[in-house]
């Protein structure tokens, strides 16, 4: 037995020289456990009560405490009763927006041309369409396009951009009228809720 561990030296628990030695060691043997550390610090020094100091000392470490960190947990709401229909068909149930502008050359000229956006709800395929303007009879014709190539939709969500909302403002002032063309055309076919 090596001389250093038959005479240690004794040191008290609530020592500053106590706190500083245990550091040392701790850093020394790269932020190893408890056990390991007290192993090392007994080899040289005798502690009273060792375990508490090894404990206060390793739980006030910075890094091991950023190593025994618990990650991160992803607060996430509850799916919408839209997003959850697993026996409809896709595109049942749309978020629609519009992006842009590009320019397109036709003819000689530039254009502005937009897309629009189709996003099913249920199984996040996407569905795109290019409009000539940023107006209700653009946003419409989309819309009709949409139906036509994707089958009925039952409800189509938006942000409140204004050519959206507008769409919506005529859509539900054609409803009320109930003899306009528009309608007929429109809702009387496809039978959609815009939300």
């Amino acid at each position: 037995m090596p001389e250093c561990e038959k005479h240690q030296y004794i040191l008290p628990k609530k020592s500053i020289v106590s706190e500083m030695i245990m550091r040392e060691i701790h850093t020394q043997l790269h932020h190893g456990g408890r056990a390991l550390t007290l192993s090392h610090l007994r080899r040289k020094y005798w502690v009273v009560s060792a375990h508490a100091l090894v404990r206060r000392c390793i739980n006030q470490c910075v890094t091991c405490r950023r190593l025994r960190a618990k990650a991160g947990e992803q607060k996430v709401a509850d799916l919408a009763t839209s997003r959850i229909t697993p026996d409809e068909p896709p595109f049942t149930r749309v978020g629609v927006d519009f992006f842009g502008p590009f320019n397109v050359k036709q003819g000689r000229s530039l254009v502005k041309r937009y897309g629009v956006v189709f996003t099913c709800f249920a199984i996040r395929a996407v569905h795109l369409e290019v409009a000539h303007a940023l107006d209700t009879d653009s946003c419409i014709n989309a819309l009709r396009r949409f139906i036509a190539r994707r089958g009925q939709v039952g409800e189509i969500w938006s942000d409140n951009g204004t050519n959206l909302v507008a769409t919506d403002r005529e859509l539900k002032r054609s409803i009320q009228e109930w003899n306009d063309s528009k309608i007929r055309s429109e809702m009387l076919q496809v039978n959609v809720l815009f939300t």
